[in-house]
């Protein structure tokens, strides 16, 4: 019995499904969550509105929230869509 070396089609699936879309939009979530965390520490002593450290790093973070909620969404989505599709596949090659 030969080992398999190359899993070909389980990376194909995971490009299909969205695997890949989703790890680059929590990588990039991740690190405008830490650039907001810095720039939120850069100026924290002048605590007010006209502070723009402060309003961009509060920005980042909370635009680094919706990113990696958009991209756990999408990938989601897109695993149903494909579980579908493969499902269809499936009973289509049975009849």
């Amino acid at each position: 019995m030969a080992a398999r070396i190359y899993p070909f089609k389980s990376r194909k699936e995971m490009r299909e499904n969205g695997h890949y879309f989703a790890l680059a939009l929590s990588t990039i979530a991740w690190i405008i969550l830490a650039v907001g965390i810095v720039l939120v520490l850069v100026r924290l002593s002048d605590f007010n509105d006209r502070n723009m450290y402060l309003m961009s790093g509060i920005g980042c973070i909370v635009g680094s929230i919706f990113i990696y909620s958009i991209g756990g969404f999408l990938h989601a989505a897109q695993t149903k869509k494909f579980r579908q599709a493969h499902d269809d596949v499936a009973a289509k090659r049975k009849s």
